[in-house]
């Protein structure tokens, strides 16, 4: 596959919800992976 194909296809593939990609153990911890709360961290 050409890099214009993968990024067609992965273009076309929907995100999941991030209670789906985040194991169990660490839903407590769900807040600090969304997004708009997560701007407030510096940068690594």
């Amino acid at each position: 596959l050409s890099t214009s194909q993968v990024l067609a296809q992965a273009h076309k593939v929907k995100a999941k919800p991030l209670e789906e990609l985040l194991p169990p153990y660490s839903s407590d911890y769900s807040d600090r992976f969304e997004k708009k709360k997560a701007e407030r961290f510096p940068p690594s």
